[in-house]
């Protein structure tokens, strides 16, 4: 949580990012999914967080998550898959070691790629 205090705004003075609250929940360990974040029972920090569409404001925000979740993988943490492609590739497979087998059993049971979407593309094709 200290560390945490160094990579969040102290105060938004272009009013174009805001964390508006973050909230402990617990998540207890996945066994059954491949791509897991719970790899133990544990907590989680659940982040509601606002920032505008700009192109500029968009760099920022991609620029402050994956900063976070650097520092959340420092400490042996992992992430939530976010609707919104900010992380990197690298912090996507060094969160979730088990892609390459996500992307074999995907491949042997779609082999015409007929699912596929902009995240499946971009992080694990």
């Amino acid at each position: 949580m200290n560390d945490l205090k160094n990579v969040i705004p102290v105060n938004d003075k272009n009013d174009d990012l805001k964390i508006h609250n973050i909230t402990i929940r617990y998540a207890a360990k996945d066994h059954f999914t491949t791509l897991n974040y719970a790899k133990e029972d544990m907590f989680g920090l659940v982040v509601l967080m606002q920032h505008g569409l700009k192109e500029e404001q968009i760099s920022e925000a991609t620029s402050l998550i994956q900063n976070w979740t650097n520092l959340t993988l420092d400490h042996g943490g992992t992430y939530y898959l976010p609707y919104y492609r900010y992380q990197t590739k690298e912090q996507f497979r060094r969160s979730y070691p088990q892609w390459n087998k996500f992307a074999e059993e995907k491949l042997r049971r779609d082999p015409n790629n007929v699912f596929q979407n902009m995240f499946y593309d971009y992080y694990v094709k």
